[in-house]
């Protein structure tokens, strides 16, 4: 499973994902109580907008068959004049668009709590990685990338609710279509193979940094990377579009039950629009985060093992021993892999880490996918012992 964090523009995608769960996972009480809170007021815009759509299909409905719906005949008795079918329709929608208008300020404050909470977590990380990371001499590019990890983090979060109401919708529509529902699964699955295999093209850029920073809605990019993700932004808006219109054609070429009425097509169209609308900022994210899947990795490896040293750490045991690992990204990295160096180096950082020495572990933090949590673990059951200290060199 690991294999699929290291294959194309879906494995920063994945590791992403990944660390922005356990990043929740580890959180203060604090933060995942507003994290609940706010994933609480997603699901409650999401059954507003699914009721303006009950709502509006009714109307639709009424309009078509004079079905006389009991909301919609109790509606017009308090209106003192005769409407026609095309007046009771608009009518009749009114009470849709206004859950729907309700639906987005409740959204709206959503995005805004959960774009703050992306903050309190970079904050309190920081905290952690400077009790735990170490450097010599000069910062790490670590930590001038990791505004750009959190960026992307953060646009992750902020179209959660995209993703929720995919959810949702697929969940409804494997009610009234389930064959549809299991083909639109399918589609999902054959679009991130093909994500797996856009990979970033570094020809001319090699010796270039990229500079990204995610933002809302648009992902605020440097020029240098305005051209890939404006490509991947048409990507997904192309998958999304082709999925959409392969739904309605393969409904009819299997004869399904919504093709036979209006309103019947009107609500799966509905059903099959949200669902593809989360190829567009799938392929978007992947593309902005991939300058800072290194850094990404690097900080999900890191995470993994403090939540293992968590569990064998006991902080009233003075630390006698500081095991050291070594990213490749680490500018110094050249004093640990020099035998002559790597004395002067571990007896550098004993003296700032205060323990009477300190040992190299040669195992990479970073690679192109996280480090197994079966090795991590089995790295704390065998050579762990309670007066070490895991310090990360980035």
């Amino acid at each position: 499973m690991n294999k699929l964090f290291g294959k194309g523009d879906y494995a920063a995608f994945i590791s992403l994902l990944s660390l922005s769960i356990k990043l929740i996972k580890s959180a203060e009480s604090k933060s995942k109580s507003i994290f609940i809170t706010l994933v609480s007021i997603y699901i409650l815009s999401i059954f507003l907008q699914g009721f303006a759509i009950g709502l509006f299909y009714f109307g639709v409905k009424n309009y078509i068959d004079n079905s006389n719906v009991n909301y919609i005949a109790r509606l017009i008795s308090f209106i003192p004049m005769e409407l026609n079918a095309v007046e009771q329709l608009v009518i009749s929608s009114l009470p849709a668009f206004v859950l729907l208008l309700l639906s987005s300020k409740v959204l709206s404050y959503s995005r805004v709590g959960l774009s703050r909470l992306v903050l309190r977590l970079r904050d309190s990380s920081l905290i952690k990685l400077d009790k735990i990371t170490k450097t010599i001499d000069e910062a790490p590019s670590f930590y001038r990338e990791l505004d750009g990890t959190f960026g992307a983090m953060r646009a992750l979060y902020l179209n959660a609710f995209v993703f929720a109401q995919a959810f949702i919708a697929i969940c409804v529509l494997s009610y009234f279509e389930p064959i549809l529902s299991l083909i639109n699964i399918a589609f999902l699955f054959v679009f991130f193979y093909f994500l797996t295999l856009v990979k970033r093209n570094n020809r001319n850029n090699d010796k270039e940094p990229l500079d990204i920073d995610v933002e809302d809605e648009g992902v605020g990019i440097s020029s240098k990377s305005f051209e890939r993700l404006e490509k991947m932004r048409i990507f997904g808006r192309n998958s999304s579009n082709i999925i959409l219109f392969l739904s309605v054609i393969l409904g009819i070429f299997l004869s399904l039950d919504f093709i036979t009425s209006l309103d019947s097509l009107t609500l799966i169209f509905f059903l099959l629009r949200y669902i593809s609308n989360i190829y567009t900022p799938i392929s978007v994210i992947s593309a902005s985060c991939v300058p800072y899947k290194e850094n990404i990795v690097t900080f999900l490896n890191i995470e993994n093992f403090t939540y293992y040293e968590n569990k064998n750490y006991d902080c009233e045991v003075p630390k006698k021993r500081a095991l050291v690992f070594v990213s490749k990204s680490y500018k110094e990295k050249h004093m640990f892999l020099d035998i002559e160096l790597r004395g002067k180096a571990l007896e550098k950082l004993s003296s700032t880490l205060n323990c009477k020495r300190s040992k190299y572990v040669p195992l990479n933090i970073t690679d192109d996918y996280p480090i197994k949590k079966s090795k991590i673990k089995q790295f704390y059951k065998n050579k762990f012992r309670s007066t070490d200290k895991i310090i990360f060199c980035i």
